[in-house]
């Protein structure tokens, strides 16, 4: 039986607990988001630095774009809802408020951990 059938026969939820590559998946997917997001938020930061420094019609251009080709949403891929389920207690941290009311001050150069010495 190839192994990917394996999970088939079981209910991942029913496993997660008792199965250790189950729980190492779900942990790993949790790091892998949380750098993700972490990125996001880190390419925002010094977008917002290069427009300081762009001819005018090249930052408005990177201003109004500046979330462009970052986000990303994995809400319905079977995978992502059960580790959403299951690890996050139904709330997809790419979508929470914390994280997006961040990302708006990010944008507006407005957070605390905006790049501002430059």
């Amino acid at each position: 039986m190839p192994d990917h059938e394996i999970f088939k026969e079981h209910d991942p939820e029913d496993c997660f607990y008792s199965c250790k590559t189950m729980h190492d998946f779900m942990r790993l997917t949790d790091e892998m988001v949380h750098t993700i997001i972490g990125l996001e938020e880190e390419l925002v930061r010094w977008r917002q630095v290069l427009i300081k420094y762009l001819p005018p019609e090249w930052a408005d251009g990177l201003r109004s774009d500046i979330l462009n080709n970052i986000s990303r949403d994995f809400e319905g891929d079977p995978a992502y809802d059960l580790y959403v389920s299951m690890v996050c207690n139904g709330i997809d941290p790419q979508q929470e408020e914390e994280k997006l009311a961040r990302m708006r001050r990010l944008v507006n150069g407005t957070d605390e951990t905006s790049i501002t010495y430059l």
